[in-house]
């Protein structure tokens, strides 16, 4: 990728209005996948597969990564999932809700956005459940797992 500069203006109010120039360049990192790993982990004489998926961060690719994880393990015949957010330190606050929004049954609240005196629920639509209530599902957690994992677990 070719190197772009960006000049950026800056202009403080207390400091007598005196504009300087700041020269940026500009850098696309790439995103890293948050699904670093899927696969089947266990095939029970009664009928139970148990998928494990491991999920490291939540980021723009988050929801897209955990449908294809998903989708590909349902359909190798998975019908009980682990999702291990073990290390996950968190990451984009909008990515952990829709991702809970694959989980959570419809109209769920999800979490609770509180503005002033006001409190505004945050739901899920049945459109985005990927996992039913009657589909078992365990989360691994531990110490390093940021407060993301909460809006799945």
């Amino acid at each position: 990728m070719e190197d772009k500069k960006v000049t950026l203006t800056i202009q403080k109010a207390n400091d007598g209005g005196v504009k300087r120039d700041v020269l940026l360049s500009r850098d696309f990192s790439n995103v890293p996948n948050p699904v670093p790993s899927f696969g089947i982990t266990e095939r029970r004489p009664e009928g139970t597969t148990v998928g494990y998926i491991k999920l490291h961060e939540f980021n723009s690719l988050t929801v897209q990564k955990m449908k294809e994880a998903i989708l590909s393990l349902k359909g190798q015949g998975v019908n009980s999932f682990v999702i291990d957010v073990r290390g996950n330190g968190g990451g984009a606050l909008q990515s952990a809700l829709w991702t809970a929004k694959l989980f959570l049954g419809n109209n769920k609240i999800i979490m609770n956005s509180v503005t002033g005196n006001r409190m505004a629920p945050y739901r899920a639509t049945k459109s985005n459940v990927l996992l039913g209530p009657n589909v078992p599902l365990v989360a691994l957690i531990d110490k390093g797992s940021g407060v993301g994992h909460r809006n799945i677990c």
